[in-house]
């Protein structure tokens, strides 16, 4: 048996109680694209410098992904006020550029931070895009199960509790009788 993918780790880890908060503070890489668009854009200004000018502005690319997988941050350091603008706005026309158009890139200037972000959507597998939509599904499963009342609402509790049974198979491997039941 193959070992389950990371995404489908994490979401079957987010569905634990326990394990919820280390998953959404979990750190994993940026898009391996990211680097070459951040080595494309910040050697040629930092050749240009800022020799003498006191840095004060940080910059960060964060990289998100749908909840529960965790995003990445890459942190690029304190610049100078003027360089720290040029290299957001840069960076985030050469990330969306590298991305293929598919991950566009905005820029944040938060002055109480000082500090710029530049904010993108990093791709996904559809493994990882299939292990989300079941995390979304099994969490609503059971807060409809939780809300049901086990008398009154026996049949429908039945079969909330077969599906969830199937989605959850999917990260467990815990083998089940026919998942034909549930569609």
């Amino acid at each position: 048996m193959c070992p389950a993918p990371p995404g489908e780790i994490t979401c079957a880890l987010a569905t634990i109680p326990a394990y919820t908060a280390g998953v959404r503070t979990a750190r994993i890489p940026a898009p391996g694209y990211l680097r070459a668009a951040v080595d494309e854009v910040t050697l040629p200004i930092q050749w240009q410098g800022s020799v003498g000018v006191e840095a004060g502005v940080d910059v960060r690319v964060l990289s998100t992904r749908p909840d529960p997988l965790p995003n990445s941050t890459l942190l690029l350091g304190q610049w100078a006020p003027d360089l720290a603008h040029r290299l957001a706005h840069d960076l985030a026309r050469s990330i969306t550029e590298r991305s293929g158009q598919r991950s566009p890139a905005t820029v944040t200037y938060l002055p109480d931070q000082g500090r710029y972000e530049i904010t993108h959507p990093a791709p996904i597998s559809d493994t990882d895009a299939a292990a989300v939509a079941r995390y979304i599904r099994i969490t609503r499963l059971r807060a409809n199960l939780a809300a049901l009342d086990p008398v009154a609402d026996a049949d429908c509790a039945v079969g909330l509790a077969a599906e969830l049974h199937v989605l959850e198979s999917y990260s467990r491997r815990v083998p089940f009788t026919d998942d034909r039941t549930v569609r």
